[in-house]
């Protein structure tokens, strides 16, 4: 996969409206989570952690990060009990990931903070995505596959006094006239159904304006778009096995990244849509 690191727009302290905090796209962060119907087991978890191998140049970075879950037994006292966990990453200096598969508890997730473009992006978290469910399978697991997510959240920066959000955001369904008038400070959340391609989609939209001290730099305002796509897997599809899976969400992430495409346009001035790439088919 390689590493490209993004180049940065350039922010001059005269800004006029919000711009994309990249030349060429918004996204500051994106990720891809299975829900599984239950925790992933030792053995599992081993299973797991062998493909380091396979994704070491990508990802050279193994971890074993913890989570707990709480027993209740009728009777006794609330007893906690260790889950293993892995991760593969490629890290930063700080220790945070640029890239990352991780399994914990009962989440396959890859999270990727350095976007480039949707092909590149989806190719890479299939690969890890589909061979951690090939490992799983290769341990004749009873796991299931039970949703499928992608969190997508893109961002704008603007100067410290900028009070009108119209430069970025257009009147639509999802935006309040009450962002229109609370400059930059405001948030909103809305959630919804809808079906695209025959797949049902549970869509949860966070919308937060803000203005931030960056650091060793000046005053500005700040506007994310927060967008989670869920889409629940049908029984027949969880226990049909691992080809079987792989192959239907393929198709299910490609249509949440349509789903997610046609959402930021219709929140974004086709100025800004067109300075993303939203016009594009990517």
């Amino acid at each position: 996969m390689g590493v490209v690191v993004g180049r940065k727009m350039k922010q001059n302290d005269h800004m006029q409206g919000y711009a994309p905090i990249n030349n060429d796209h918004a996204i500051e962060s994106i990720s891809f989570t299975l829900s599984l119907d239950r925790p992933v087991g030792a053995a599992e978890a081993n299973a797991i952690r062998a493909l380091h191998a396979e994704f070491a140049h990508e990802l050279p970075a193994l971890r074993n990060p913890s989570a707990f879950r709480m027993n209740i037994d009728p009777g006794q006292e609330m007893r906690p009990s260790a889950l293993p966990g892995v991760e593969f990453a490629f890290l930063q200096p700080d220790g945070s990931p640029i890239w990352a598969l991780r399994v914990v508890g009962d989440d396959i997730t890859v999270e990727c903070n350095l976007y480039s473009r949707w092909a590149r992006v989806w190719g890479a978290s299939q690969s890890y995505l589909f061979g951690t469910i090939q490992a799983l399978a290769g341990q004749n697991s009873s796991i299931r596959i039970m949703a499928a997510n992608l969190s997508v959240r893109d961002a704008f920066s603007g100067d410290a006094e900028l009070q009108d959000p119209s430069s970025c955001l257009r009147m639509s369904r999802f935006v309040p006239e009450m962002a229109f008038k609370n400059g930059n400070r405001w948030h909103c959340h809305t959630g919804w159904f809808e079906e695209s391609n025959s797949f049902e989609i549970l869509h949860n939209l966070n919308l937060d304006a803000s203005a931030v001290q960056l650091i060793n730099g000046p005053k500005s305002s700040r506007l994310s778009i927060s967008h989670s796509l869920t889409h629940r897997i049908p029984e027949e599809v969880a226990g049909g096995g691992a080809d079987t899976a792989c192959n239907y969400l393929q198709k299910v992430f490609e249509t949440l990244h349509m789903q997610n495409k046609a959402v930021v346009k219709e929140l974004l001035v086709d100025e800004t849509s067109a300075a993303i790439g939203l016009m594009e088919n990517t």
